[in-house]
């Protein structure tokens, strides 16, 4: 065996780590949710900014709460929101076991509306990869709601 000239560098460079995003813009998260492959149409009403999507059929909208200070087009949060009509009554044991049951989701009524929603904290830092994350797990949610639906209402016929 030939002995090498060079030694082993025993300091290999670091990786580098991914830049932390500390706030962000509906364009920025438009672009992730493009890369994840939603679609991502940019929407203004009552003069706010929203990125509207659908996963799994369902459309849902992603606003945006407190702006970054001297920065009005970053937020340093965001609500995923995904409003549904309901038609009939909805049994208060599926709200109770849905939101004791998901950590990151909360279901509840809004009027006519049965709403899944999902807050996003931005402040403090998150990759670009953890937001993906979170649509990911959005997705999921979304997914799981609409098995919920579909199990109540097969056992409503059921229950009557």
């Amino acid at each position: 065996m030939e002995k090498s000239d060079q030694a082993a560098d025993p300091h290999p460079p670091a990786v580098k780590p991914a830049e932390l995003k500390s706030s962000i813009s509906p364009e920025e998260l438009a672009e992730i949710l493009r890369a994840a492959g939603y679609r991502a149409t940019m929407v203004e009403q009552d003069q706010l900014r929203r990125v509207q999507s659908a996963a799994h059929g369902v459309n849902f909208v992603v606003g945006f709460g407190n702006p970054l200070a001297g920065a009005p087009d970053r937020y340093q949060d965001l609500s995923f929101y995904c409003p549904l009509t309901v038609r009939g009554e909805l049994p208060a044991s599926l709200f109770d076991a849905w939101n004791s049951g998901r950590r990151f989701g909360r279901l509840f009524r809004q009027g006519q509306f049965l709403v899944l929603s999902m807050d996003v904290l931005i402040a403090g830092g998150v990759t670009e990869t953890g937001l993906r994350a979170h649509c990911e797990i959005w997705d999921r949610l979304i997914r799981e709601l609409i098995l919920s639906l579909q199990q109540a209402a097969r056992a409503e016929p059921q229950a009557a």
